[in-house]
């Protein structure tokens, strides 16, 4: 299996085991933020992810902007809204991929 094949199958991997946990949840709590931020932070280890994952989303969004020139804004776009939109599972793998496609 190729590095640009393994990205993408990570890519899929990273939006459908977040979302597995994340759409239950939000169809039974449709728009309620407060609810998300207080799951988010109940207790030490919770806040610890949380922090871990925001920091790690803020790192990748600066690592996407300096291949800004090298991919088009168009992926760079696209690499940012699935990072805060589904992800670091999966903005990062795809970010990846995109610079497999690039360095092929």
């Amino acid at each position: 299996m190729s590095r640009k094949t393994l990205y993408l199958a990570l890519t899929i991997i990273g939006i459908i085991m977040p979302y597995i946990y994340f759409v239950p949840w939000f169809l039974d709590n449709p728009g309620d933020i407060v609810g998300f931020l207080t799951l988010a932070t109940a207790n030490p280890i919770a806040t610890m992810l949380t922090w871990d994952i925001l920091i790690s989303a803020l790192v990748l969004v600066v690592f996407a902007l300096g291949h800004l020139t090298q991919l088009g804004t168009g992926k760079i776009v696209m690499v940012i809204a699935s990072t805060f939109l589904i992800g670091v599972s999966c903005g990062l793998p795809l970010l990846l991929y995109f610079r497999e496609g690039e360095n092929a």
